[in-house]
């Protein structure tokens, strides 16, 4: 049987630590508000095993005040969080809906991320969705996000054995699960598509969204992932940082 975390009353490294027991990553949304301190990121490191991988959400004033146009920033960002180690999974960049595609800003902050380091985008206005783009994030180790709504899934071509993800081999998958609610039946279609994937040897990132039911969403999801990861060497991750009874903002 699975552990819990503890209550919201214990320490913030506590609560990392015991969510880490369970699941395999934590996407980090809250420092899309605010920068993380040096201890911060050392505390988050230390409070979980060499296999954990973190997500971290860019901040807003890289993707919303500055619209891509201060690779810089990104830069120092990426050498805040650099106490990760191997632990950062990948950097994630929202992008807001009102933004439109803009290739040499993109071309830009990707070639201001040190090699080695994934990026994975979501973005909100459908012109990103276009050739040039997806050619320059395959080159660059990244890949468009999944994003999984209540209407549809935005850019179905991108699942996995869609037209798009053939063509362009993204090397590792990244899907937000939005949706208020989710049945069993949903999670197996799920399985399938991702375990596909780590059968492939790429990895998987897959976040739910904060709810009371995400921590079981996430569990469910995880362990029908169990065996494509027993087979091949590939990260899965599955939950949401602050989908469990952790206080939002913890990390």
């Amino acid at each position: 049987m699975r552990g819990s975390v503890p209550s919201q009353g214990a320490s913030a490294p506590d609560l990392l630590a015991a969510y880490a027991t369970l699941f395999s990553s934590g996407e980090l949304d809250s420092v899309f508000y605010r920068r993380p301190a040096l201890e911060t990121v050392t505390s988050w490191r230390d409070a979980t095993s060499d296999d954990f991988r973190f997500s971290i959400r860019v901040p807003r004033e890289i993707t919303h005040v500055d619209l891509l146009d201060a690779p810089q920033r990104t830069e120092e960002f990426v050498a805040s969080i650099d106490a990760l180690g191997a632990r950062l999974g990948a950097v994630l960049f929202t992008t807001p809906p009102t933004f439109g595609c803009d290739v040499d800003r993109l071309r830009a902050v990707l070639e201001a991320i040190p090699a080695g380091v994934r990026t994975a985008w979501e973005f909100r206005h459908p012109s990103w969705m276009c050739s040039d783009v997806f050619e320059l994030l395959a080159q660059r180790e990244s890949c468009p996000v999944i994003v999984e709504a209540f209407e549809e899934t935005f850019a179905r071509e991108l699942l996995p054995g869609g037209p798009l993800a053939d063509r362009y081999e993204f090397p590792f998958v990244y899907v937000r699960f939005r949706r208020e609610t989710y049945t069993y039946a949903d999670l197996v279609v799920w399985g399938d598509m991702l375990g596909d994937v780590i059968g492939e040897g790429r990895n998987v990132y897959a976040y739910f969204r904060q709810s009371p039911e995400a921590i079981c969403y996430a569990t469910a999801l995880s362990e029908l992932l169990a065996e494509a990861k027993a087979a091949t060497f590939a990260d899965v991750i599955v939950p949401e940082a602050g989908v469990t009874p952790m206080p939002q903002g913890i990390l």
